[in-house]
């Protein structure tokens, strides 16, 4: 199991143990999302030059990955159509190259509710984990079923934040769709091979999916 995929697993055994039953309507929401994302500048390590024995400098790479996530936004203040809340989530992707990440950060909400939509703005802060091919195929940091191939993945591990734009439409008085969520941020991690602080890792995503109300 990777550890995108643990990442989501802590999460989904918190929202179990989340006090919903006791709250007030409307004031937990828990929410499930199925996402497209896309991380830039993922480190994959560098490869030796086999003619001169030196390692070329640290190489990146870019690619897009589809998984799930999970999350639990409890909605601290109302004032009238404005709802402020504190928001924990987390997601985590598949493939031989995956990233996966655990936040928490603060919701800004306007609750419009005779028209059933509901925007959001929020702000999440937190680590991101990722998983690339190996830039040298031998000297990866954890092989892999892929090493059949000769390929290797390198783990890596960041810090860093990501903006959330989105919206809510109202399908019933407990359940609403979320329509579309665009989240774009920066983080930033150092090299496991005591080099240099690697390049900023930018985790993009599109995701949809059900909310719950309570």
């Amino acid at each position: 199991m990777t550890r995108a995929a643990s990442l989501t697993l802590l999460v989904a055994a918190g929202l179990l143990l989340a006090p919903g039953a006791s709250a007030q309507h409307d004031h937990i929401t828990l929410y499930v999302t199925s996402s497209t994302v896309h991380a830039g500048n993922v480190d994959r390590g560098y490869a030796n030059d086999n003619d001169t024995g030196a390692a070329d400098p640290e190489q990146y790479a870019s690619f897009f990955a589809s998984g799930l996530g999970a999350g639990l936004t409890i909605h601290l203040f109302n004032a009238g159509p404005v709802a402020i809340g504190f928001d924990l989530r987390g997601s985590g992707t598949g493939g031989y190259q995956n990233e996966g990440s655990g936040l928490g950060g603060v919701q800004l909400a306007l609750r419009t509710r005779p028209h059933g939509l509901r925007p959001y703005v929020q702000y999440s802060y937190g680590i991101f984990v990722t998983a690339a091919i190996d830039a040298d195929p031998y000297y990866g940091s954890r092989s892999c079923l892929c090493n059949v191939m000769g390929v290797s993945q390198r783990d890596g591990a960041y810090h860093g934040y990501q903006v959330f734009v989105g919206a809510d439409y109202r399908l019933t008085r407990l359940i609403d769709l979320r329509a579309i969520e665009l989240g774009l941020g920066s983080a930033h991690g150092n090299s496991p091979d005591g080099g240099p602080p690697l390049a900023a890792m930018t985790p993009f995503n599109l995701a949809t999916g059900l909310t719950v109300h309570f």
